[in-house]
């Protein structure tokens, strides 16, 4: 008994664009098979040189060799200024009380301390 070939699966997204014979002419294109492609040895990938940390630059642009987690910090606030800027434009008045909050609450949830709810789940 001879089995049956499985269903080709079902194609999503847009179908395939036909060929139109009009264009392909004002182009100068020819349908068939693309040329073969041109396989490449390399005897040796270079390992790239290293790179410097760089220095974030404090509030007033001076650069300030930092740890880690006051870079984030740095961010953060940078963000939440942004973010006032642009809640003002709604009528909006996001005050540097509450962009302090959402650094700190950030920073406890990055640690690992808050947030509640699914990310406390996970851990």
């Amino acid at each position: 008994m001879a089995r049956k070939p499985a269903p080709e699966p079902e194609r999503r997204g847009h179908p395939a664009m036909k060929f139109n014979q009009e264009l392909a002419e004002q182009f100068g294109i020819t349908p068939g098979a693309d040329p073969p492609r041109e396989l490449v040895k390399v005897a040796h990938i270079p390992t790239p040189p290293d790179v410097e940390q760089p220095t974030a630059p404090d509030r007033k642009g001076n650069p300030v060799e930092e740890n880690p987690e006051e870079l984030i910090v740095n961010v953060l606030r940078e963000e939440m200024d942004e973010l006032s800027t642009r809640l003002k434009r709604f009528g909006v008045h996001f005050n540097p009380s509450q962009q302090q909050t959402v650094v700190d609450y950030t920073m406890s949830v990055l640690a690992g301390y808050g947030g509640g709810g699914a990310i406390a789940r996970r851990q």
